[in-house]
């Protein structure tokens, strides 16, 4: 194995760790988008652009790691941005 692969093989495993080892899963549950969903939303309206770019950037993260959030991050950008199109 090369120096590279093993350098990146050994990043992964430092990100998976960190992620488990700060839970950060409890971010990225439905019951906690249910408690900050209002506060979400009023981000949203107050940035919409900079929204869009966060919500995509994590969705990009966990669907590219094949993490098991992505559906709750699919629910999760459904209730935040259908209402921008309906006007």
């Amino acid at each position: 194995m090369s120096r590279r692969r093993l350098l990146v093989a050994v990043l992964l495993l430092g990100l998976v760790a960190a992620f488990f080892a700060l839970d950060l899963g409890q971010y990225l549950r439905l019951e906690y988008f249910r408690s900050q969903q209002s506060a979400i939303e009023d981000f949203r309206r107050a940035n919409p652009i900079a929204a869009s770019f966060i919500f995509l950037g994590i969705y990009v993260v966990v669907t590219t790691l094949s993490l098991p959030f992505a559906a709750v991050m699919s629910l999760a950008i459904g209730a935040v941005f259908a209402s921008c199109g309906a006007r």
